[in-house]
């Protein structure tokens, strides 16, 4: 079986990420520095947990793994190899449902913006479409293959429930179609990482209406609008990511389109929102590209690293290190090519993100301040009022959209 192939077969028809090892390896180390955020919220992906799972695992079986936080993991055996799908999550980030999870567990509010953001960070995916997906591609692949029963274990503090589905998936996917609906995402995909404005929604419709969405080879589920709308908006996001758009004015676009469907209905306004989520996103990229048309290419790696890290604490020696440069040296070609120090940068990005939470959002100011990077809200406040000539509190008052 060609195993890169299926790997990357896998992750452009899902927007899922991909790991796979031989059996007789251990975990990737990287798995577990990179997506167990919080040891207590996510007992199922420390290193000894997941191999404890793993060992169990049996042959023929598809295992959906799923922590506190709602992340979510499918694990299989396939050509000699374990194969890890995800994490992804199903829905999307719910402040009170996190809350009462870290109150369960001891752990402060403090902890939310950056959930969020870790959260956030993941694709949203349909479950059964992904398992739908995966039983075709394993037909496809190894056509020999037995069904594979599926098995949902979630965590809690007592340890592991286990509830069993067992399905039989029949499909009629065969590789010439998969690798047609590769193709048309792929050119989608690209229209939207280079800023194609003009094209990308023409390049979309024709994604949309490529031989593998006949309903000669889908089930029913994919004509479902949420499914589409969770599938277009995973695959955007990271074309915008790749087109080089901070994370945080991607949750932005995405966030704030999100909204504006939970009220939809019908397959029209459906599309509609799909085409201006695409459309946001892809003006994002032309933007962002040129605006940053003048920036030799170490400053730029710097500018793109403080709009993904902003809200964190940025030491300049990392971005010396990032850039190349000495610290001094950084400095000046820094303010000689954006017109403003870098500290400043962080500050103009940190309170245009409080300004737009203000005006959108009932969040308290304290959460606001925390949330952007400032934990002394007194500070917060003083450096927002430098910024925009007001307090928060006299800002949100004079342009808040919240009723």
């Amino acid at each position: 079986m060609n195993r890169e192939l299926f790997s990357s077969t896998i992750q452009n028809l899902n927007s899922v990420y991909v790991t796979h090892f031989a059996s007789n390896e251990s975990v990737p180390s990287f798995f577990h520095e990179k997506y167990c955020y919080h040891a207590s919220l996510q007992k199922c992906y420390t290193k000894e947990a997941l191999s404890h799972t793993i060992s169990n695992l049996p042959h023929h079986a598809i295992w959906e793994i799923q922590d506190l936080l709602g992340l979510r993991v499918f694990l299989f055996r396939l050509d000699d190899h374990i194969w890890l799908l995800g994490p992804f999550v199903t829905d999307k980030f719910s402040e009170k449902r996190t809350q009462s999870v870290l109150i369960k567990n001891g752990l402060s509010a403090s902890y939310i913006p950056s959930l969020r953001l870790f959260y956030s960070s993941f694709p949203l995916i349909m479950e059964q479409e992904l398992l739908h997906n995966l039983n075709a591609l394993i037909k496809s692949f190894v056509p020999k293959e037995p069904e594979y029963t599926f098995r949902h274990i979630s965590t809690d503090n007592m340890g592991d429930t286990y509830s069993d589905t067992n399905a039989e998936y029949k499909t009629r996917f065969d590789y010439q179609s998969i690798k047609k609906r590769y193709e048309h995402e792929n050119t989608f995909l690209n229209m939207i990482e280079k800023g194609d404005t003009d094209h990308v929604l023409e390049a979309f419709d024709k994604m949309t209406m490529s031989d593998l969405n006949s309903r000669r080879y889908i089930n029913a589920i994919y004509y479902d609008p949420k499914t589409s709308m969770a599938m277009i908006r995973a695959l955007s996001r990271k074309a915008a990511e790749r087109g080089g758009v901070p994370l945080m004015e991607i949750n932005e676009i995405t966030q704030r389109i999100a909204q504006d469907t939970l009220h939809l209905h019908n397959e029209k306004d459906y599309i509609k929102s799909m085409h201006s989520l695409i459309l946001s996103l892809t003006k994002a990229v032309k933007r962002h590209k040129i605006s940053d048309s003048n920036l030799t290419s170490p400053i730029l790696k710097v500018v793109s690293f403080i709009r993904s890290n902003y809200t964190q604490d940025i030491d300049l020696y990392e971005l010396a290190t990032i850039s190349g440069y000495t610290n001094a040296y950084l400095s000046r070609e820094f303010k000689s090519q954006m017109n403003m120090t870098i500290s400043d940068y962080i500050r103009t990005l940190r309170c245009e993100k409080a300004a737009r939470l203000l005006r959108e959002s009932d969040l308290p100011i304290s959460s606001i301040s925390s949330y952007v990077g400032y934990h002394d809200n007194n500070y917060f406040v003083k450096v927002f009022k430098k910024q925009y000539s007001m307090t928060p509190t006299k800002w949100r008052k004079d342009n808040s959209k919240i009723n």
